[in-house]
């Protein structure tokens, strides 16, 4: 663009100078240099215009760019806020699935004293499958603590159906282990003539209205009582 303003104006103002300029001057030599004086500033007042001419476009590439910034800070920004959001919506259908999950899953599990219970009473279970699925289920065979904890099963248990909880002897015959706790039991509390030592793992009954603990097979398949932790 400026160079054609050049190439327009420059004929021009040599022309109209030269032939003005020139007029009673006595030879070529002093004609040229007349010339010259009275072009010179022409010349400068277009090398101006030139350097206003390549400012300006500068400036409007400058503001081009500047433009397209926004524009990109603007698409980065709206598509960041976007994918946030994405995020945010699947955080709370997975927190909310999660949370939908054990409630579900904490509703099978009844409220005894203090702590919480489930009595299986459909399914019976060897020792061993009994505490894995009660680890599944999120708890642990139930870790009976005291005379008053066991009473609470009086009236829960079938009397004819014996039903598995944490103790056992299998890792040493003289000493019954609560395998929750993974230490010696502190509660026992055998039915008459128990432990008769037929079997290393206990279970409890209740018979004439009182539940009491009883030496089993571990390869038994009884029912089971799991035991769960449940903040409300």
């Amino acid at each position: 663009m400026q160079k054609s303003i050049i190439f327009l104006v420059l004929p021009l103002c040599l022309s109209s100078s030269y032939s003005a300029a020139c007029e009673g001057v006595e030879s070529d030599s002093q004609c040229a240099a007349y010339c010259y004086g009275v072009l010179n500033p022409c010349i400068a007042s277009m090398g101006n215009l030139q350097r206003r001419v390549e400012a300006c476009e500068a400036a409007v590439a400058i503001a081009r760019i500047a433009l397209n910034d926004r524009r990109l800070d603007n698409f980065g920004t709206s598509t960041n806020l976007q994918l946030e959001n994405q995020n945010t919506s699947q955080q709370l259908l997975t927190h909310g699935t999660a949370m939908g999950r054990k409630l579900e899953e904490n509703e099978i599990f009844q409220q005894l004293g203090s702590k919480y219970y489930y009595i299986e009473k459909e399914e019976k279970l060897n020792w061993h499958d009994a505490l894995d699925k009660c680890h599944k289920m999120g708890g642990h065979l139930a870790s009976l603590q005291s005379q008053e904890e066991l009473d609470r099963f009086n009236n829960q248990l079938n009397g004819l159906n014996r039903y598995w909880i944490d103790v056992t002897n299998q890792f040493n015959e003289s000493e019954f282990v609560s395998v929750t706790k993974g230490s010696k039991a502190n509660f026992l509390s055998w039915a008459d003539g128990e432990p008769t030592k037929d079997g290393e793992c206990v279970d409890i009954r209740t018979f004439n209205g009182k539940t009491t603990m009883n030496d089993n097979s571990c390869f038994a398949n009884l029912y089971f009582i799991c035991e769960k932790s449940i903040e409300i």
